[in-house]
């Protein structure tokens, strides 16, 4: 690690990340507004963090690991916590989780066959981490104010599943893609 990654964005992804288990110990205390408002202010520093590394060229090698890291991390806390106190169904926490590990574990196999490769966010999956960050955040919101939202909340989670499923399935084939150019080229 080089004296270049230690900078204002890179510091607020680092808070990112410890907000991620924090979210989640409040919800499982009850404490769903403490939750919401902090969710809220990770996802401010996630605008901040970007905005910050582009306007002032502060973009680092660890940034660009660590901010999607954080990213997948306050998700995961997020929908497997809210999963765990009955906020969210067990399957929609599934697919979102699963969709992640997936990927992960696609990244760590080319890795460890000495094979990485890089896949670009596709418009998909940004609309599907925009859809998962409002669910989140709207079910934080009701559950802080004691709402009850049947009708919207399906409608909602619909829209998760379906961009959750479209972008993983979308990153299989680009992974697969990328496997076998490397399985011709060798």
């Amino acid at each position: 690690m080089t004296r270049q990654n230690f900078n204002l964005p890179n510091f607020l992804t680092g808070l990112r990340v410890l907000a991620a288990p924090l979210v989640a110990l409040m919800l499982l205390e009850g404490h769903d507004a403490a939750a919401l408002l902090l969710f809220a202010a990770a996802g401010l520093s996630d605008a901040a963090d970007g905005w910050l590394a582009k306007q002032f060229g502060w973009t680092t090698p660890l940034g660009r690991l660590l901010d999607p890291a954080a990213d997948k991390l306050l998700m995961l806390f997020a929908f497997g916590t809210l999963a765990v106190v009955g906020a969210v169904p067990l399957w929609l926490a599934a697919v979102v989780i699963g969709r992640d590990g997936l990927l992960i574990l696609g990244f760590g196999l080319a890795w460890t066959l000495g094979r990485p490769f890089a896949i670009e966010p596709s418009a998909i999956g940004k609309a599907s981490t925009v859809l998962q960050v409002v669910f989140v955040a709207v079910t934080l919101a009701a559950l802080s104010l004691g709402l009850n939202w049947p009708f919207g909340r399906t409608a909602l989670m619909a829209g998760v599943a379906a961009l959750t499923v479209g972008s993983g399935c979308l990153y299989a084939v680009r992974g697969l893609q990328a496997l076998a150019c490397w399985a011709r080229a060798t």
